[in-house]
């Protein structure tokens, strides 16, 4: 957690001498939810021990967001930018106050930052939500968009 005190988290036996690259891989089931450090121990078999150097892992960094939902308010366009660790479909929505759904659309998007464009031309001047739903990270985000 603090990149000084570090618990087991996996221990995979090694193939032994080898004289070509071998890779290993293992998870982290219970990251936590903020800045983690992560380091290797590779262990000879007489005991002896290494460390590697100390990588540090942020969740946040590889959750679904939403973020410059722009222009708020609007005249016409609303445009939002979305982060997401994997590609997949984005849905999302324009509803009004009672919930009802005026625009609705997805759009296949790549892992990493993806710009959303859509028009509101012809919605009349209000208060409305923006739901962005991406099920592959089981994603929700409702923001209020402004049309004047």
């Amino acid at each position: 957690m603090d990149g000084l005190n570090f618990e087991e988290i996996k221990k995979i036996k090694g193939a032994g001498d080898s004289y070509k690259v071998l890779s290993y891989d293992v998870i982290d089931d219970n990251p936590l939810d903020e800045l983690s450090y992560y380091r290797l121990k590779q262990t000879d078999f007489n005991g002896q021990f290494k460390y590697s150097d100390i990588v540090s892992v942020d969740v946040e960094n590889s959750r679904t967001k939403i973020s410059h939902i722009i222009p708020n308010p609007t005249s016409s366009d609303i445009g939002f930018e979305c982060y997401t660790p994997i590609k997949g479909e984005l849905n999302y929505n324009i509803t009004d106050l009672t919930g009802r759904v005026l625009i609705s659309n997805t759009e296949l998007i790549d892992e990493g930052n993806s710009k959303i464009n859509t028009s509101l031309h012809d919605l009349p001047n209000g208060i409305y939500f923006l739901k962005v739903i991406f099920d592959k990270t089981n994603f929700v985000s409702i923001n209020k968009v402004f049309k004047n």
